[in-house]
């Protein structure tokens, strides 16, 4: 299993876009996953997205929020992990991805 992760911050992105992405990971995908959003609204969200809140002192702004990726009192979970951005779109399956060795 892989968990896939997105950061959506502000309102340049909203619900509709983590959702469209989590759709199309179900779609391009064989494998199990879980999928989680850091976000400080989790307004809309589709109910299988599990929500990462920013830290309540979050100083972030902008793209800079993505740094709570690497940060492991905020994504505590064990793994593999893959991140796509919220612009992006999935035309084909990320199985490849998900399967990758990394040497």
């Amino acid at each position: 299993m892989i968990n896939i992760y997105t950061v959506k911050w502000g309102t340049k992105y909203g619900a509709e876009h983590v959702n469209k992405i989590f759709v199309q990971c179900k779609k391009q995908t064989s494998k199990e996953f879980k999928f989680f959003c850091l976000t400080e609204d989790s307004a809309n969200l589709i109910d299988d997205i599990e929500v990462i809140p920013f830290p309540d002192n979050n100083y972030y702004e902008k793209w800079w929020n993505k740094l709570y990726l690497f940060d492991k009192n905020v994504v505590t979970h064990a793994g593999e992990k893959l991140f796509l951005d919220l612009d992006v779109y999935l035309q084909h399956s990320i199985d490849p991805i998900i399967d990758h060795e990394p040497k």
